[in-house]
């Protein structure tokens, strides 16, 4: 019993040693610059919460709708129009403070008018990881393009 008690205290003992060195190199890493933070891989990083976001909106262009009006309305489709665009091109990125939102495309097929309307709130989430607090933007990239 005594040489097992023995035995159980040193393996103790070195395990608690190597914790305490584990623990102490965590710990550097833990305090290393923002790059070593697993968010720092994103495009735009933001450690404060941004007040506004860059958005991607995606339409269909095609021979039938070679320009696609696009609205942003406040809140819901009846909301203020807060942004109006006549797009040429499938993408649009533009700046847009975080909220709530209706993006509305507006195509034609075969002569009758389509809206696509997304609703969706613009938004930033933060989180912690290896000691720095980065936000994350939500809901930036909204496909408007038709379907069918």
């Amino acid at each position: 019993m005594k040489k097992f008690f023995i035995l159980l205290f040193i393996t103790t003992f070195f395990a608690c040693k190597d914790a305490n060195v584990l623990s102490s190199d965590n710990g550097d890493f833990f305090y290393k610059d923002s790059e070593d933070c697993s968010c720092q891989n994103k495009d735009t990083v933001y450690t404060d919460k941004p007040k506004a976001a860059e958005i991607t909106l995606r339409v269909s262009i095609n021979a039938e709708n070679k320009n696609v009006k696009v609205e942003i309305h406040e809140g819901n489709l009846n909301g203020t129009i807060v942004r109006e665009y006549l797009a040429d091109k499938s993408r649009l990125v533009d700046s847009l403070p975080l909220g709530t939102y209706t993006y509305a495309a507006k195509y034609c097929k075969n002569g009758d008018s389509i809206i696509v309307p997304v609703h969706a709130r613009l938004d930033a989430d933060g989180h912690e990881c290896n000691g720095f607090y980065c936000y994350e933007i939500l809901n930036n990239v909204v496909d408007l393009s038709l379907k069918f």
